[in-house]
This record gives C-alpha cells, structure tokens and sequence, in this order.
C-alpha cells in the first residue's frame, strides 16, 4: 500500500503484522479444537496460546531459506513458542490454502475492529466429543476443522460484530 493514501485503519488491517495475528488466532482456534476432540495433547494449546505472533522481519528472515510464507510463519512462530515443542501440532490438518484464504476474505470484508466468532457444535466420531467454542477476535467466514477420515467436520461461523 502507499504510505500517503492510506488511512490508518486500512493500512493495519492489511499490515504484515496483522496478517500474522490472525493467523496466529485462527491457528489457535484449530489447534484447541483438535485438543477438546483427544486429537493432539491438550498441554500443547497453552503455550501457543501465549506465544507472541511472529515479526514480519523474522518471517522474511526464515522465508529466505524456506521459499514458502506459511512455513516461514509457522517457524517463527514456533521460536517464540516455550516450550518450542509444544509448537509441533500447529496446523496440524491445515493446508496452506486453508489459512489463506480464509484471512484473505476476513481482511476483505471485515468492517470495524470488533468481530465475534459464534460456532456451530462439532462432533468427532473417533471420540466422541461434541466440540463448542465461543471466542471472540476472529475471521469472518467459515472454519472447518478436519478431525479426521472417520470424523465430522468442526464449523466454526465468524462473523463481523455491527
């Protein structure tokens, strides 16, 4: 974007650093729906959770050698991740494409700074589990969480709060 055309609001929501926070919750979101569902350890949801996003200058850094923006994400996120391990089961089930898109048409269409993600129940038939989450600062579209060959898909509805 052009620093002089563009307004304040409109230039964070399409900065690389806010880019990297949203992803950052929506990969958040998949990883606690595959800990609720028995899928990854659940011990793995709350260091992610604390980790701050990456920079956009470690993302390039890593994105040099890496050739691939998403891995390069995932990298860097995973080093401010303590401990790093607990990073290995991020976007687990996940293509990139995935991620993409999803943010790109959140950033697309999104209106004003607060959003709420309202979601509708999941169930894992592997285990069991009937998966429900409200959280709010996410994306307005549809998440599926894919749980598995045997299982449901795990929707979650975003939607921008007017």
């Amino acid at each position: 974007m052009i620093g002089r055309y563009t307004l304040p609001d409109m230039g964070r929501v399409w900065s690389e650093a806010h880019k990297y926070e949203l992803w950052c919750r929506v990969e958040t979101m998949v990883l606690e729906a595959h800990a609720a569902a028995g899928v990854v350890p659940a011990d793995c949801v709350e260091p992610v959770r604390r980790a701050a996003p990456p920079t956009p200058e470690a993302v390039d850094e890593i994105e040099l050698v890496t050739q691939h923006d998403v891995i390069a994400f995932l990298s860097a996120w995973a080093d401010n991740t303590a401990p790093r391990s607990a990073a290995a089961y991020v976007h687990f089930g996940m293509t990139s494409s995935d991620l993409l898109d999803l943010i790109d048409s959140f950033r697309r269409g999104r209106r004003r700074p607060a959003y709420r993600v309202h979601t509708i129940s999941g169930y894992d038939a592997r285990s069991g589990v009937r998966l429900e989450h409200e959280r709010l600062d996410s994306a307005p579209q549809l998440v599926l969480v894919r749980l598995g060959p045997d299982a449901a898909h795990l929707g979650q509805r975003v939607t921008t709060d007017h």
